[in-house]
Protein backbone atom coordinates (compact mmCIF):
# COMPACT_ATOMS: atom_id res chain seq x y z
CA UNK A 1 0.00 0.00 0.00
CA UNK A 2 1.61 3.64 0.89
CA UNK A 3 2.05 5.72 3.65
CA UNK A 4 -0.29 7.75 5.10
CA UNK A 5 0.72 10.85 7.54
CA UNK A 6 -1.91 11.54 10.40
CA UNK A 7 -1.20 15.01 10.98
CA UNK A 8 -2.69 16.42 14.46
CA UNK A 9 -2.24 20.11 15.63
CA UNK A 10 -2.75 20.43 19.52
CA UNK A 11 -3.29 23.34 21.87
CA UNK A 12 -4.99 23.12 25.36
CA UNK A 13 -6.29 20.04 24.90
CA UNK A 14 -5.17 17.89 28.07
CA UNK A 15 -9.08 16.54 28.56
CA UNK A 16 -8.77 14.76 25.31
CA UNK A 17 -5.63 14.39 23.69
CA UNK A 18 -5.25 10.83 24.95
CA UNK A 19 -8.14 9.83 23.69
CA UNK A 20 -7.35 11.45 19.87
CA UNK A 21 -4.13 10.00 20.08
CA UNK A 22 -4.56 6.20 21.56
CA UNK A 23 -7.34 6.12 18.80
CA UNK A 24 -4.63 7.13 16.46
CA UNK A 25 -1.57 4.31 17.45
CA UNK A 26 -4.24 1.51 17.23
CA UNK A 27 -5.00 2.06 13.71
CA UNK A 28 -5.42 -1.14 11.87
CA UNK A 29 -3.37 0.34 9.09
CA UNK A 30 0.24 -0.31 9.80
CA UNK A 31 1.75 2.26 7.32
CA UNK A 32 1.70 5.26 9.09
CA UNK A 33 3.45 8.29 10.24
CA UNK A 34 2.35 11.01 12.79
CA UNK A 35 3.10 14.54 13.24
CA UNK A 36 1.68 16.50 16.25
CA UNK A 37 2.34 20.28 16.46
CA UNK A 38 2.56 21.76 19.39
CA UNK A 39 0.93 25.19 19.30
CA UNK A 40 2.62 26.32 22.83
CA UNK A 41 0.05 24.54 24.56
CA UNK A 42 0.35 26.45 28.22
CA UNK A 43 -1.26 22.82 29.96
CA UNK A 44 -0.32 19.23 30.59
CA UNK A 45 -0.91 18.09 26.72
CA UNK A 46 2.33 17.77 26.04
CA UNK A 47 2.86 15.49 29.14
CA UNK A 48 0.30 13.66 28.39
CA UNK A 49 0.54 12.77 24.66
CA UNK A 50 4.78 11.54 25.73
CA UNK A 51 3.03 9.13 28.16
CA UNK A 52 0.88 8.06 25.49
CA UNK A 53 3.24 7.60 22.98
CA UNK A 54 5.89 5.62 25.38
CA UNK A 55 2.82 2.86 25.01
CA UNK A 56 2.99 2.21 22.00
CA UNK A 57 7.17 1.47 21.38
CA UNK A 58 5.86 -0.03 17.71
CA UNK A 59 4.95 3.28 16.37
CA UNK A 60 7.02 5.25 18.01
CA UNK A 61 9.60 5.99 15.72
CA UNK A 62 6.96 7.60 13.18
CA UNK A 63 6.07 9.96 15.57
CA UNK A 64 7.28 13.29 15.12
CA UNK A 65 6.63 16.31 17.55
CA UNK A 66 7.17 19.80 16.28
CA UNK A 67 7.33 22.42 18.42
CA UNK A 68 6.01 26.18 18.19
CA UNK A 69 7.79 29.03 19.45
CA UNK A 70 5.33 31.15 19.95
CA UNK A 71 1.50 30.58 19.42
CA UNK A 72 0.41 31.36 15.75
CA UNK A 73 -3.05 29.35 16.18
CA UNK A 74 -4.88 26.57 14.16
CA UNK A 75 -4.15 27.87 10.51
CA UNK A 76 -0.28 27.71 10.99
CA UNK A 77 -0.14 24.63 13.09
CA UNK A 78 -1.74 23.09 9.84
CA UNK A 79 0.95 24.57 7.69
CA UNK A 80 3.65 23.49 9.73
CA UNK A 81 2.15 19.56 9.80
CA UNK A 82 2.01 19.60 5.78
CA UNK A 83 6.01 20.72 5.67
CA UNK A 84 7.06 18.34 8.05
CA UNK A 85 4.51 15.24 6.57
CA UNK A 86 5.80 12.60 3.83
CA UNK A 87 2.96 10.35 3.23
CA UNK A 88 1.53 9.99 -0.15
CA UNK A 89 -1.61 11.08 1.24
CA UNK A 90 -2.64 12.88 4.68
CA UNK A 91 -5.26 13.05 7.36
CA UNK A 92 -5.88 16.21 9.82
CA UNK A 93 -7.15 15.14 12.99
CA UNK A 94 -8.43 17.67 15.49
CA UNK A 95 -7.10 17.11 18.53
CA UNK A 96 -9.96 16.64 20.66
CA UNK A 97 -11.77 14.62 17.95
CA UNK A 98 -10.74 10.37 17.27
CA UNK A 99 -11.37 8.20 15.23
CA UNK A 100 -12.74 4.52 14.76
CA UNK A 101 -9.77 2.35 15.17
CA UNK A 102 -9.96 0.99 11.21
CA UNK A 103 -10.85 4.68 10.03
CA UNK A 104 -7.66 4.33 7.90
CA UNK A 105 -7.76 0.73 6.56
CA UNK A 106 -11.19 1.74 5.37
CA UNK A 107 -10.33 4.94 3.17
CA UNK A 108 -6.70 4.11 2.06
CA UNK A 109 -9.23 0.66 0.85
CA UNK A 110 -11.57 2.76 -1.19
CA UNK A 111 -8.93 5.08 -2.44
CA UNK A 112 -6.94 1.70 -3.74
CA UNK A 113 -10.16 0.66 -5.47
CA UNK A 114 -11.06 4.70 -7.13
CA UNK A 115 -7.80 5.99 -7.22
CA UNK A 116 -9.68 9.26 -5.47
CA UNK A 117 -7.58 12.53 -5.05
CA UNK A 118 -9.80 12.72 -2.01
CA UNK A 119 -11.80 9.62 -0.25
CA UNK A 120 -14.20 10.98 2.74
CA UNK A 121 -15.99 9.00 5.47
CA UNK A 122 -19.02 9.31 7.85
CA UNK A 123 -19.01 11.60 10.96
CA UNK A 124 -20.79 12.08 14.29
CA UNK A 125 -20.84 14.62 15.94
CA UNK A 126 -21.40 14.40 19.73
CA UNK A 127 -22.94 17.33 21.48
CA UNK A 128 -23.40 17.66 25.45
CA UNK A 129 -27.26 16.45 24.63
CA UNK A 130 -27.32 14.67 21.50
CA UNK A 131 -25.26 13.14 18.50
CA UNK A 132 -25.98 14.09 14.89
CA UNK A 133 -24.65 11.84 12.05
CA UNK A 134 -23.20 13.64 9.05
CA UNK A 135 -22.59 11.42 5.86
CA UNK A 136 -20.73 12.78 2.52
CA UNK A 137 -22.69 13.24 -0.41
CA UNK A 138 -21.72 11.76 -3.46
CA UNK A 139 -20.53 14.35 -5.87
CA UNK A 140 -21.89 13.51 -9.99
CA UNK A 141 -18.47 15.67 -10.72
CA UNK A 142 -15.69 17.76 -8.92
CA UNK A 143 -17.69 20.90 -10.05
CA UNK A 144 -20.86 20.33 -7.71
CA UNK A 145 -18.15 19.23 -4.79
CA UNK A 146 -16.30 22.11 -5.20
CA UNK A 147 -19.48 24.66 -5.16
CA UNK A 148 -21.11 22.69 -1.80
CA UNK A 149 -17.18 23.41 -0.06
CA UNK A 150 -18.26 27.00 -0.87
CA UNK A 151 -21.16 26.85 1.07
CA UNK A 152 -21.86 27.22 5.17
CA UNK A 153 -22.78 24.02 5.83
CA UNK A 154 -21.61 20.82 7.71
CA UNK A 155 -19.91 19.07 4.51
CA UNK A 156 -16.91 21.80 4.10
CA UNK A 157 -14.73 20.37 6.84
CA UNK A 158 -11.16 18.98 6.68
CA UNK A 159 -10.88 16.49 9.28
CA UNK A 160 -11.30 12.80 8.84
CA UNK A 161 -10.64 12.62 4.93
CA UNK A 162 -8.10 10.94 3.54
CA UNK A 163 -6.35 13.44 1.01
CA UNK A 164 -3.68 13.48 -1.25
CA UNK A 165 -0.65 15.45 -0.12
CA UNK A 166 0.43 16.18 -3.62
CA UNK A 167 -2.95 18.27 -3.90
CA UNK A 168 -0.98 20.64 -1.39
CA UNK A 169 2.19 20.45 -2.82
CA UNK A 170 2.07 20.57 -6.45
CA UNK A 171 -1.10 23.49 -6.44
CA UNK A 172 1.11 25.39 -3.37
CA UNK A 173 -2.09 25.31 -1.02
CA UNK A 174 -1.36 26.79 2.38
CA UNK A 175 -3.57 28.85 4.97
CA UNK A 176 -2.81 32.57 5.82
CA UNK A 177 -1.68 32.77 8.77
CA UNK A 178 -3.94 34.32 11.68
CA UNK A 179 -7.21 33.23 9.38
CA UNK A 180 -8.16 30.25 11.80
CA UNK A 181 -11.91 30.47 10.82
CA UNK A 182 -13.55 28.76 7.96
CA UNK A 183 -9.99 27.41 7.13
CA UNK A 184 -11.82 24.08 6.64
CA UNK A 185 -14.14 25.81 3.93
CA UNK A 186 -11.00 27.56 1.97
CA UNK A 187 -8.54 24.27 1.97
CA UNK A 188 -11.81 21.62 1.05
CA UNK A 189 -12.92 24.62 -1.78
CA UNK A 190 -9.21 24.51 -3.53
CA UNK A 191 -8.74 20.56 -2.76
CA UNK A 192 -11.75 19.64 -4.26
CA UNK A 193 -11.21 22.38 -7.39
CA UNK A 194 -7.70 20.57 -8.48
CA UNK A 195 -8.67 17.31 -7.57
CA UNK A 196 -9.74 14.73 -10.41
CA UNK A 197 -11.72 12.08 -8.59
CA UNK A 198 -13.55 12.02 -5.08
CA UNK A 199 -15.11 9.27 -3.49
CA UNK A 200 -16.42 8.64 0.38
CA UNK A 201 -17.60 5.79 2.23
CA UNK A 202 -20.77 5.51 4.47
CA UNK A 203 -19.16 3.99 7.68
CA UNK A 204 -18.49 6.55 10.70
CA UNK A 205 -14.94 6.76 11.08
CA UNK A 206 -14.90 9.91 12.53
CA UNK A 207 -15.75 11.84 15.95
CA UNK A 208 -16.49 15.34 16.36
CA UNK A 209 -16.25 16.60 19.96
CA UNK A 210 -18.54 19.88 20.22
CA UNK A 211 -18.30 19.84 23.95
CA UNK A 212 -15.18 21.57 24.30
CA UNK A 213 -14.86 25.07 25.33
CA UNK A 214 -11.44 25.48 24.60
CA UNK A 215 -12.24 24.61 20.88
CA UNK A 216 -11.74 27.17 17.69
CA UNK A 217 -15.35 26.68 16.75
CA UNK A 218 -17.11 27.42 20.54
CA UNK A 219 -17.23 30.73 21.25
CA UNK A 220 -18.04 32.22 25.21
CA UNK A 221 -18.23 36.08 24.45
CA UNK A 222 -18.61 38.57 22.06
CA UNK A 223 -15.14 39.79 21.16
CA UNK A 224 -14.41 36.32 20.20
CA UNK A 225 -17.38 36.08 18.02
CA UNK A 226 -17.07 39.17 15.92
CA UNK A 227 -13.32 38.37 15.66
CA UNK A 228 -14.12 34.82 14.49
CA UNK A 229 -16.48 36.59 12.54
CA UNK A 230 -13.92 38.36 10.40
CA UNK A 231 -11.47 35.96 10.24
CA UNK A 232 -14.56 34.00 8.15
CA UNK A 233 -14.91 36.75 6.00
CA UNK A 234 -11.50 36.90 5.13
CA UNK A 235 -11.16 33.74 4.19
CA UNK A 236 -14.05 33.87 2.07
CA UNK A 237 -12.59 37.04 0.46
CA UNK A 238 -9.30 34.58 -0.34
CA UNK A 239 -11.88 32.43 -2.45
CA UNK A 240 -13.52 35.38 -3.84
CA UNK A 241 -9.88 36.55 -5.16
CA UNK A 242 -8.94 33.08 -6.46
CA UNK A 243 -11.56 32.03 -8.50
CA UNK A 244 -11.92 35.82 -9.89
CA UNK A 245 -10.48 34.51 -13.27
CA UNK A 246 -12.07 31.34 -13.10
CA UNK A 247 -15.59 30.26 -14.31
CA UNK A 248 -18.47 32.12 -13.88
CA UNK A 249 -20.10 30.10 -11.81
CA UNK A 250 -17.47 29.79 -9.17
CA UNK A 251 -17.58 33.47 -9.21
CA UNK A 252 -21.01 33.83 -8.70
CA UNK A 253 -20.82 31.20 -5.95
CA UNK A 254 -18.07 32.98 -4.39
CA UNK A 255 -19.97 36.29 -4.65
CA UNK A 256 -22.80 35.03 -2.80
CA UNK A 257 -20.88 33.61 -0.03
CA UNK A 258 -19.24 36.61 0.30
CA UNK A 259 -22.69 39.06 0.70
CA UNK A 260 -23.82 36.05 3.56
CA UNK A 261 -21.32 36.35 5.35
CA UNK A 262 -20.77 40.13 5.37
CA UNK A 263 -24.77 40.16 6.05
CA UNK A 264 -23.99 37.99 9.20
CA UNK A 265 -21.24 39.67 10.41
CA UNK A 266 -23.71 42.78 10.39
CA UNK A 267 -26.14 41.39 12.06
CA UNK A 268 -23.71 40.43 14.90
CA UNK A 269 -21.93 44.03 15.10
CA UNK A 270 -25.28 45.13 15.52
CA UNK A 271 -26.42 42.23 17.78
CA UNK A 272 -22.91 43.28 20.00
CA UNK A 273 -22.65 46.89 19.55
CA UNK A 274 -19.91 46.93 18.24
CA UNK A 275 -20.17 50.23 16.20
CA UNK A 276 -16.29 50.58 14.78
CA UNK A 277 -16.91 46.86 13.31
CA UNK A 278 -20.77 47.82 11.93
CA UNK A 279 -18.94 50.86 10.31
CA UNK A 280 -15.84 48.62 8.74
CA UNK A 281 -18.71 46.38 7.51
CA UNK A 282 -21.12 49.30 5.77
CA UNK A 283 -18.15 50.38 3.87
CA UNK A 284 -17.26 46.89 2.36
CA UNK A 285 -20.75 46.13 1.70
CA UNK A 286 -21.02 49.32 -0.44
CA UNK A 287 -17.66 49.02 -2.43
CA UNK A 288 -20.27 45.74 -3.74
CA UNK A 289 -22.28 45.71 -6.55
CA UNK A 290 -25.96 46.70 -6.72
CA UNK A 291 -26.49 42.60 -7.40
CA UNK A 292 -24.71 42.16 -4.70
CA UNK A 293 -26.63 44.55 -2.05
CA UNK A 294 -30.09 43.29 -3.26
CA UNK A 295 -29.07 39.38 -2.40
CA UNK A 296 -29.15 40.49 1.11
CA UNK A 297 -31.59 43.69 0.66
CA UNK A 298 -29.47 46.27 1.16
CA UNK A 299 -31.34 49.21 0.24
CA UNK A 300 -31.36 52.91 0.62
CA UNK A 301 -34.47 52.10 3.35
CA UNK A 302 -32.51 49.57 5.58
CA UNK A 303 -29.60 51.36 5.39
CA UNK A 304 -30.97 54.66 6.40
CA UNK A 305 -32.90 53.12 9.53
CA UNK A 306 -29.58 51.29 10.89
CA UNK A 307 -27.44 54.61 10.45
CA UNK A 308 -29.41 56.62 12.04
CA UNK A 309 -30.28 54.14 15.00
CA UNK A 310 -26.54 54.21 15.38
CA UNK A 311 -26.13 57.83 15.29
CA UNK A 312 -23.66 57.52 12.17
CA UNK A 313 -25.53 59.70 9.41
CA UNK A 314 -23.32 62.31 9.90
CA UNK A 315 -20.33 59.81 9.53
CA UNK A 316 -21.49 58.05 6.51
CA UNK A 317 -22.74 61.19 4.79
CA UNK A 318 -18.83 62.21 5.01
CA UNK A 319 -17.43 59.36 3.76
CA UNK A 320 -19.49 59.19 0.41
CA UNK A 321 -18.03 62.21 -0.58
CA UNK A 322 -14.57 61.25 -0.56
CA UNK A 323 -12.83 61.05 -3.62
Amino acid sequence: MYRVSILVPFYCVERYIERCSRSLFEQTYQDLEYVFVNDCTPDRSMEVLKRVIDDYPARKDNVRIIEHKENRGLASSRNTCLDYSRGEFVIFVDSDDWLELNAVELLVRKQSDTGADIVSGGRLFNFENTQYIQKEEKYPNKEQMTLQMMQRTWDHFLSGRLLRRSLFIDNKLRWKDGFDMAEDRYMMTLLAYHSVVSDKIDDIIYHYEKRNDNSFTNTDNSQKILKNNKQELENVLLLEDFFKDKAQIYQKECSRCVMRQLDYNYQMSLKYSDKDEFKNIIAVIDGRTDKEKEMIRWDNGLRGMVLHSYGLMSWYRKIKRRP
